[in-house]
């Protein structure tokens, strides 16, 4: 309609003749239409909407609204204009899969799961309503239920096109998060075969190499991830992971600094380069790198368990004890964090920081996360808890029994029978004073 009204004015203004079209719904839609597929969405929207003014019953215009309003992210309206198509027809699979798909990009997982399963019933072959559903209950942590769906998808649309990559790059990420990488790497490499710029297809596989010890196929996928999109952040993050690996750290460092560089905001980023570079004794920077982390994610219970750990080398153990709580805080399920607090309580040389209560409480939650299979280090925090306590029959029997462990150096050996001569002596372990 503004359309119609700026060629009949600048006809007049130029003093020719105009044969005006049909301005009608038919045409604001044909329109619409054009103007999407050509990506001008917004220019759609509003052919769209002149298509309804003129005909409010118009179906096709409110499903195609709908469609362009999820193509720039509005998804609240996109669900609005599939809710007032559905009032027109109620056996369009198609309608309803558009519309689970909307309410899925809006995290409402259960409405969406809804959807995808009317669409299965009006139309069980209809494969993209699978795969949605599979994603919608990979969200759910419905692991099981969602590999089932893209096995359902893959079965109907096995390798038709690249599009069909999507299929096997969620099954292999399912697949992934249940550690079953051998699986997950045939279901990368088909959808590489698929779609051979997916570079997010080269990273995931080659971080499955990686957790199965194939560290040179690993290194070749990273490489290759990196060269398909310079840009790419994870890619750089995985390869410096490598590099650590196989200690060659100023490469690392290189590639998580490379990481920060395109992704200033990720916090894990910074946790993986400050591991590095306390490795290599460049603790303040490591030190930063950590600050830097818990200053993104505050949540992060791995940072200030880094953290803490850095502070306890450097004898700051008021510092450290803080960090630690705070992780168990945020993690209460982190078997290490319990073990190095209670340590630090049992055997600080700070008398006002020690307290072997508290120690012994942490150390045995350790025990239950790790259902009652101690290791040693868990037994000898376990002895100097009790010892701290006073209690030295049950700090000498711990001892004695980290000193069973077969695997043990001489150093160590020796360590451990040094304190158990103490606790025969009735003094509690406590780290050296700076002083």
């Amino acid at each position: 309609m503004r359309l119609m009204l700026f060629i009949l004015l600048l006809g007049v203004l130029l003093g020719c003749e105009y044969e005006s079209p049909v301005y009608d719904a038919k045409f604001q839609l044909s329109l619409g239409s054009k103007l999407h597929q050509q990506g001008n969405f917004r220019g759609a929207i509003v052919a769209y909407s002149d298509a309804i003014e003129f005909d409010p019953d118009l179906l096709p215009a409110y499903l195609n609204r709908g469609g362009a309003y999820f193509d720039i992210g509005e998804y609240e309206k996109a669900i609005q204009d599939y809710d007032h198509a559905l009032k027109f027809t109620k056996d369009d699979p198609d309608l309803y899969c558009a519309r689970g798909q909307a309410l899925y990009r809006t995290h409402e997982f259960d409405k969406a799961i809804d959807d995808f399963d009317e669409a299965i019933r009006l139309d069980s072959n209809n494969s993209v309503a699978f795969y949605s559903r599979g994603s919608a209950r990979k969200e759910k942590g419905e692991l099981g239920l969602a590999l089932e769906d893209y096995n359902k998808a893959i079965l109907l649309d096995p390798d038709s096109n690249a599009d069909s990559a999507f299929s096997y790059a969620d099954r292999a990420t399912t697949l992934n998060i249940l550690e079953r990488n051998s699986e997950a790497i045939e279901d990368w490499t088909k959808t590489i075969e698929l779609n051979p710029n997916f570079e997010r297809a080269y990273s995931r596989r080659g971080q499955c190499f990686y957790a199965m010890g194939n560290h040179t196929e690993a290194l070749q996928d990273f490489t290759k991830a990196i060269e398909l999109n310079p840009s790419d952040p994870d890619a750089f993050s995985s390869r410096g992971i490598y590099w650590s690996k196989v200690e060659q750290f100023d490469k690392s460092i290189l590639d998580y600094s490379e990481a920060i560089r395109l992704n200033p905001t990720n916090a894990s980023t910074y946790l993986l380069r400050g591991n590095t570079l306390e490795l290599i004794n460049e603790k303040d920077k490591a030190l930063a790198d950590y600050n830097q982390a818990i200053k993104l994610d505050p949540t992060s219970a791995s940072a200030f368990h880094d953290r803490a750990a850095l502070w306890t080398a450097r004898r700051d153990f008021a510092k450290a004890v803080d960090d630690y709580s705070q992780a168990v805080v945020l993690e209460s399920k982190y078997i290490a964090t319990y073990n190095n607090l209670a340590w630090i309580l049992a055997t600080c040389p700070d008398e006002e920081i020690r307290d072997g209560k508290r120690a012994l409480e942490l150390i045995e939650k350790s025990i239950v996360l790790g259902n009652n299979r101690t290791t040693i280090y868990q037994l000898d925090t376990m002895a100097v808890a009790y010892a701290e306590c006073g209690d030295f029959e049950e700090a000498i029997k711990y001892q004695e029994l980290t000193l069973k462990f077969s695997a043990m150096d001489e150093e160590n050996q020796r360590i451990y029978q040094d304190r158990l001569t103490l606790y025969r002596n009735g003094k509690p372990y406590h780290e050296p004073s700076t002083k």
